[in-house]
């Protein structure tokens, strides 16, 4: 049986991307990850390399659980003030193999499936309504809904409407059916 128990390292001289960070960080290790070889470990299980990741140090060695890009909390507000365009979720964090969406919503979107996951909404402003044929859920500010896979459904607003989505990397935001309103990957908000 693995340890549960976690012991702390002290990083120096860590760089993020060729970057000095201004001081030492204090980062959790577990004690399997610290008799391990960092430099063959992934970063954030992503199968990237830390030194793929641009997180280095002075001592020769990559590591595995330190991702200091995450030491500032992300401000769901001030990242939609960043564009206007409704119906374009933008990614600003990475969950396992999860996106984090932060989208605008305005009108009525198109009828779509995703057959392989779910779909969760969070709405932080406005009132949303999400249609269904097996029924309709209405969301206010705080409230949160997840469409079962496969369930056919359009999201509709009467005014804007703020909200986050979290769902797999690479869903298309119009499932099954395509369209003009399929939107492109966008990680300009990371």
């Amino acid at each position: 049986m693995l340890s549960q128990r976690r012991a702390w390292t002290d990083v120096e001289n860590l760089t993020v991307n060729g970057t000095p960070m201004d001081s030492p960080v204090q980062a959790p290790i577990s004690p399997r990850t610290a008799r391990n070889c960092p430099a063959r470990r992934t970063y954030a299980g992503s199968g990237v390399g830390m030194a793929s990741a641009g997180l280095h140090s002075d001592r020769g060695g990559d590591f595995a659980i330190l991702d200091a890009m995450t030491h500032s909390p992300i401000d769901i507000a001030e990242k939609l003030s960043q564009f206007s365009e409704p119906w374009s979720p933008k990614t600003v964090a990475r969950l396992n193999d999860y996106e984090i969406k932060v989208v605008k919503l305005r009108g009525e979107f198109t009828w779509h499936t995703h057959q392989d996951t779910d779909e969760l909404f969070l709405v932080t402003k406005g009132q949303l309504t999400i249609q269904m044929h097996e029924g309709n859920v209405t969301l206010e500010p705080g409230q949160l809904f997840v469409v079962p896979r496969g369930i056919e459904h359009c999201p509709i607003t009467d005014g804007e409407v703020h909200a986050v989505l979290i769902e797999p990397t690479g869903v298309v935001n119009t499932g099954d059916a395509g369209g003009p309103m399929t939107a492109a990957q966008d990680d300009s908000l990371t």
